[in-house]
């Protein structure tokens, strides 16, 4: 049997720190809602399912079959809170990035690691957005990697939403390059081990408070959609 691997790729998110962990998520029903210690912190697991209605083509196979098509969506999800100095994350598991407050969401969270860590020669995908009337969305990938070329991005014409491609993860317990995916949340292997988890955090907000001078993805996090209320 393979040996198990010390960490596991999942999604996580940074949110505003200070508040109670039941501020943080929307009002739902859990199968389970428990305070849970994490190498000594005190955090929130919240477990369940999401249910949704009939898929709107049951009643087209049943209008040419005459065969009832009862087939209610289910989606189970995982989030795991865990306040850590300054901030709150998230770790999130299945649909459980469905469940966060929005508004307490850091976003772009995962683009400013991107943009440090990321091999400018081996971005795999890059999703954007015009800033024009059209609002044109487009996302280019190549699977085996190219660099901003490839993409021809406009840098300060479109807004990047998403990113994923090989990544530097030194200072992290998986310590090796690796496939991330990054936009509001990151999604990289995180440890298993508690205590590995908390350095993996802190490494994580460490990279992203770097400076990015030296980084060609830099425009990425000068060009900024406006919120309502600016």
């Amino acid at each position: 049997m393979a040996p198990r691997s010390v960490s596991q790729a999942t999604s996580l998110y940074r949110l505003e720190g200070g508040r109670a962990l039941t501020e943080y998520l929307a009002a739902t029903e859990f199968e389970s809602d428990a305070d849970v210690r994490i190498a000594g912190v005190t955090g929130r697991l919240v477990t369940g399912s999401l249910r949704s209605d009939r898929p709107k083509w049951a009643e087209h196979v049943t209008s040419l079959t005459g065969e009832p098509t009862d087939l209610p969506g289910v989606h189970p999800f995982a989030v795991l809170l865990i306040p850590l100095d300054s901030w709150t994350y998230a770790l999130t598991w299945g649909s459980g990035h469905l469940l966060l407050e929005d508004e307490l969401v850091e976003q772009g969270f995962g683009l400013l690691f991107g943009i440090r860590r990321l091999d400018e020669d081996r971005l795999g995908l890059i999703a954007s957005a015009a800033l024009d009337a059209t609002a044109r969305t487009t996302q280019t990938s190549y699977p085996g990697g190219s660099d901003l070329s490839g993409f021809r991005l406009e840098p300060y014409g479109e807004l990047v939403t998403r990113m994923a491609g090989s990544a530097d993860l030194a200072g992290l317990t998986y310590g090796k390059s690796y496939r991330i995916r990054v936009g509001d949340s990151l999604w990289a292997p995180f440890a298993r081990h508690p205590e590995n988890l908390l350095r993996d955090l802190r490494a994580v907000s460490e990279v992203v408070d770097q400076t990015d001078e030296h980084s060609a993805l830099r425009f990425v996090a000068q060009v900024k959609r406006l919120q309502a209320n600016d």
